[in-house]
């Protein structure tokens, strides 16, 4: 993990998603691995899935060496 060009710090956040088997969904049918979407299109399709899903952000600071 890097700092954008020319930053000397920036924040990032990993959004962990697990699905209850309950549900009847295929997550990689829902989500197609590898495919890049905007942050609308991800909540529209993950609505339709949330009802069965525990979710969390994880945020953390990306720092440059030579900060």
């Amino acid at each position: 993990m890097h700092t954008l060009p020319n930053h000397k710090r920036d924040a990032e956040a990993f959004f962990i998603v697990a699905m209850d088997d309950a549900s009847k969904e295929d997550f990689s049918g829902v989500f197609t691995p590898s495919v890049p979407m905007s942050i609308t299109a991800f909540f529209e399709k993950y609505s339709r899935i949330a009802d069965w899903c525990e979710d969390v952000i994880v945020a953390y600071e990306v720092i440059s060496p030579e900060g």
